[in-house]
């Protein structure tokens, strides 16, 4: 398993106040890849596929991981969003899957705050992971190793 996070920046969203006024960027400190590699790795041992020496890779390449909060009045709009490039490459260096999977959460809160940032991002990444996992050429593929 590998995850390449190709984004240049730790920055994982923002806050929009009313009129469409940027005010502040979310920034992380913790390591996006690290923590979607452990979901990923969590979810395929949970489904009974075991990594080994010599089998197939699953690359994951993340593009962007992001959310907004816009400022609405009397609540806050959050919107996160998760994109994905997935690929297994056999031990041959053929590719027999490649995919784009997006994840996605929308939410309404009376503040723009860390912790529902922290709650849009995981409701995002979640959903990735999901849509992943719900797809039948992914699992087949591994099956077929």
């Amino acid at each position: 398993m590998g995850v390449v996070d190709n984004r240049t920046t730790q920055k994982v969203g923002e806050n929009i106040a009313m009129f469409g006024i940027k005010t502040a960027d979310t920034v992380t400190p913790s390591d996006v890849g690290a923590t979607l590699k452990s979901a990923l790795e969590s979810e395929l041992k949970n489904r009974g596929f075991v990594g080994g020496a010599g089998g197939d890779a699953v690359i994951v390449r993340l593009g962007y991981f992001s959310n907004t909060f816009v400022n609405r009045g009397v609540v806050n709009e959050a919107n996160a969003s998760m994109d994905l490039e997935v690929s297994i490459v056999r031990r041959g260096g053929a590719i027999p899957y490649r995919k784009y999977v997006t994840g996605r959460a929308h939410d309404t809160f009376a503040l723009a705050s860390r912790s529902n940032a922290q709650h849009m991002l995981d409701a995002a990444m979640r959903d990735a992971v999901s849509k992943l996992f719900a797809d039948p050429d992914f699992t087949n593929t591994l099956t077929k190793a």
